[in-house]
């Protein structure tokens, strides 16, 4: 049987090489794709709307309306091509250094169970009981003292509030999803008393 000549071999081999190299190259380029798209979308939030209201307790006429924060948050979705989807999102109102309320939005109504497209936004109305900056009723245990650094504790006094906001996201590109993510901010200062008369950027 004839041999193939030295130099069609070492072609052959070159050519093993080569296409080995640019099928890893190929491969390194779809996982960086995947990897980019899939990597989480850029969220920031605003407050939009921030006061105290007075309603009426159902079935209790004859008694005092009970006060309410009432305050809507404003998700941003800044990503160009990813989804968000929200799983939660819930804020505690520091009214002192000591001492806080929390709120969650109500995530089943209508477009705030929807995912998000990509550079919109999304209003979370949201509605909580109102205690006066001194009740005992809403001081705070030590586990919750702990989220609030000395610098953002001494920055608080009422009626200058600062808003947690606590997020739990998915994110999606395309047909695929990402694992949950939590995203967290911190707005300030937010003036209920007042009301909020322009909107308050969020730092995370």
């Amino acid at each position: 049987m004839a041999k193939l000549p030295s130099c069609i071999k070492r072609r052959s081999t070159n050519t093993y090489i080569l296409s080995a190299l640019l099928g890893a190259l190929v491969t390194v380029a779809v996982v960086a794709g995947i990897a980019v798209s899939l990597a989480p979308a850029h969220i920031s939030f605003t407050v939009a709307n921030g006061r105290i209201i007075s309603r009426p307790e159902e079935n209790k006429p004859n008694e005092a309306p009970t006060k309410y924060y009432n305050i809507t948050m404003v998700a941003n979705n800044k990503s160009r091509r990813t989804k968000v989807q929200y799983s939660s999102l819930s804020i505690q109102i520091w009214f002192n250094p000591t001492g806080w309320v929390p709120g969650e939005a109500n995530l089943t109504a209508g477009e705030l169970a929807e995912w998000q497209r990509p550079g919109k936004a999304t209003s979370f109305p949201i509605l909580t009981k109102f205690f006066d900056y001194n009740n005992e009723v809403a001081t705070i245990s030590e586990s919750g003292d702990e989220q609030l650094d000395d610098t953002e504790k001494g920055r608080i006094s009422w009626p200058k509030c600062l808003v947690l906001v606590e997020a739990k996201v998915w994110f999606r590109f395309r047909l695929v999803a990402t694992r949950q993510y939590t995203v967290r901010a911190s707005c300030y200062p937010v003036d209920f008393e007042r009301g909020v008369t322009s909107p308050i950027n969020c730092t995370s």
